[in-house]
């Protein structure tokens, strides 16, 4: 099992985070998906022989959210520092 931390985009609330992490949670090869609306992160350990962040991505995607790769210091992969990743708004 490896655990990854996603940025996401586009929560508002405490049904945002419930929506984001059933997504997750629903994919084959998730073991454990926990989303902190605060940090708008998604702590995700998941099997990755079945799994990739792709997947993960879309899974988020289409749940009406963002999700982006963190780097080591928390910081949005290929995004400059000084701004926010575009953020969706929920379709439902």
């Amino acid at each position: 099992m490896k655990t990854i931390t996603l940025g996401i985009g586009g929560m508002s609330c405490a049904a945002c985070v419930r929506h984001v992490e059933k997504a997750l949670s629903k994919l084959d090869g998730v073991d454990n998906a926990f989303v902190n609306l605060a940090t708008e992160k998604a702590t995700v350990r998941y099997d990755e022989a079945k799994l990739d962040f792709a997947a993960m991505q879309a899974a988020v995607d289409d749940a009406g959210y963002e999700a982006f790769e963190l780097d080591a210091m928390g910081q949005s992969v290929g995004a400059d520092n000084d701004s926010a990743p575009a953020k969706k708004k929920m379709n439902s």
